[in-house]
């Protein structure tokens, strides 16, 4: 009788600290400083940058391309941006485990895994959705204005977080060749500064990915006379936002795989094979380092 009487009490125990059955992650987060170790306890790597992006743009004979790359350094160039420390929470209601993979050479996660187990009810769980990924942009070229296109065009990059919205940029690869980023839309979330700060104060359940920002992107022919610049080419492109982050809950059990863009989607651990997006995506960093190199080149 008084087994089932203790029983009874584990249960309702359980049953009030995780609602139904289902444990919640808990994560804490702080900003890294080099005196971390970067490890929990059982050795998991858990540093982390959040993704931002840069556009590569490319002309073929019928358009340009715009493709948003992952990327992890600061506008100038001249350092990394901030990164990031998480943690599973270890006690006697929960554990939480968690594993990172990055892109290749980088400290931008790609899938974040997480094992939590109940340690009241032993109960773990899984839900979810599997993601897509979001193939580059292509703008035609606009007709009936008086323009005259490049005959060759350098592959170029344009940094959203180096440019004011409407601000008309001229291309260090291309004379003669403008970029425009206009009427930026981002999705609702809050700072990274605001989200750090208040992990601070507990364990939370979700982790920060990047806001897409949806925005109008231009080729211009830039003229020397004073007379407004010739749309070439434009098309509505989504980028990661560079300071907003939409917090996202982390299954109690499975994946936060990112997309290839911006956001994620939370899915079972043993499903989507991210072969070829993993592949796309380090492709494409390779091709925008070298272009993003011979820019700040050409702007010297």
């Amino acid at each position: 009788m008084n087994q089932k009487r203790s029983l009874t009490f584990c249960l309702i125990i359980s049953f009030a600290a995780t609602g139904c059955g289902v444990v919640p992650p808990r994560v804490q987060y702080s900003e890294y400083t080099p005196n971390m170790d970067g490890q929990s306890a059982n050795g998991d790597q858990l540093i982390f940058r959040l993704r931002r992006s840069v556009l590569l743009i490319k002309k073929s004979s019928t358009a340009f391309t715009f493709e948003a790359s992952p990327y992890e350094l600061t506008p100038d160039s001249k350092a990394f941006i901030k990164t990031y420390y998480m943690a599973g929470k270890d006690d006697l209601r929960s554990t939480t485990q968690l594993k990172i993979t990055y892109l290749d050479s980088t400290k931008i996660p790609d899938t974040i895994t997480v094992t939590t187990t109940d340690n009241l009810a032993d109960t773990i769980s899984k839900i979810g959705e599997v993601g897509q990924a979001i193939a580059p942009v292509a703008a035609a070229f606009v007709s009936g204005q008086q323009a005259v296109l490049p005959p060759t065009f350098n592959d170029t990059t344009l940094d959203p977080a180096e440019v004011a919205d409407e601000a008309i940029v001229p291309d260090p690869r291309n004379d003669g060749i403008c970029l425009r980023v206009s009427n930026r839309v981002t999705e609702p979330g809050v700072s990274a500064k605001d989200y750090i700060d208040a992990a601070k104060a507990g364990a939370r359940h979700d982790f920060p990915t990047p806001a897409c920002v949806s925005a109008q992107v231009e080729v211009l022919q830039c003229r020397t006379d004073g007379t407004a610049p010739t749309v070439l080419a434009s098309a509505h492109t989504t980028f990661a936002s560079d300071q907003i982050v939409v917090p996202m809950l982390l299954p109690s059990t499975g994946s936060l795989k990112m997309n290839t863009v911006c956001g994620a989607n939370v899915t079972p651990a043993d499903k989507e094979d991210r072969y070829q997006v993993l592949t796309y995506l380090q492709n494409l960093m390779k091709s925008v380092s070298s272009v993003q190199s011979a820019v700040k080149s050409a702007k010297k």
